[in-house]
């Protein structure tokens, strides 16, 4: 889940934080090649609207994702095309719970998940949910949320 106020320690931020703010390249680890589910926060929200109005979902679990697996890889570059910049990103590989040579303030995480994708289809059929919000448009205003507050990076040795 992504948008405004998200927590400054996910790919997403990372990547923003160091291509918009400080004007430098997203630090990849491995070879970019795991892939996330990205679901912009106001979907997530009206899914689960929809299920505290539905009485006949009492009890029910819903997987809420856009169903489209997007590697880390093809993240950085889009948001590469979006800072309009001559820039590539840095691969590094450190090990688990090591720092990267990169980004020393960024520790890679102990088993890191492969692949993280989401099938909503019961979302879909039980609430008559589905994303609204595509993941271009919601980028997009996560990158003037985060670049309107740089403010809110100060001090936050996570990222």
């Amino acid at each position: 889940v992504y948008g405004p106020r998200e927590w400054y320690g996910r790919v997403l931020t990372m990547f923003i934080k160091r291509l918009f703010i400080e004007n430098k390249p997203p630090v990849i680890f491995g070879d970019g090649e795991q892939r996330r589910d990205y679901i912009y926060v106001e979907d997530v929200v009206e899914a689960m609207l929809l299920a505290t109005e539905n009485e006949n979902v009492n009890g029910e679990v819903f997987n809420i994702g856009s169903g489209k697996g997007l590697s880390v890889k093809q993240l950085a570059q889009h948001l590469i095309d979006e800072y309009k910049g001559d820039i590539k990103p840095l691969f590094d590989n450190p090990e688990e719970g090591k720092a990267s040579k990169y980004q020393p303030e960024r520790i890679r995480l102990t088993g890191e998940l492969k692949d993280f994708v989401l099938d909503s289809s019961k979302a879909k059929k039980m609430l008559g949910w589905k994303p609204k919000i595509d993941f271009k448009k919601g980028v997009k205003r996560e990158i003037d949320w985060i670049t309107e507050n740089k403010d809110l990076w100060k001090g936050n040795p996570r990222v």
